[in-house]
């Protein structure tokens, strides 16, 4: 879930313990710690 306009998120790739994702919907691109909340898929 985008933190920006809570559309759908895409993970993108896992850098030491933070996982980036990209907004299918904005396209913003944010990390979360690994485990810091779930990302819902479609």
């Amino acid at each position: 879930m985008c933190p920006f306009c809570d559309g759908n998120a895409v993970a993108m790739g896992v850098v030491g313990d933070r996982v980036y994702y990209r907004c299918r919907d904005c396209g913003l691109e944010f990390s979360r710690l690994e485990g810091e909340e779930a990302v819902e898929e479609d």
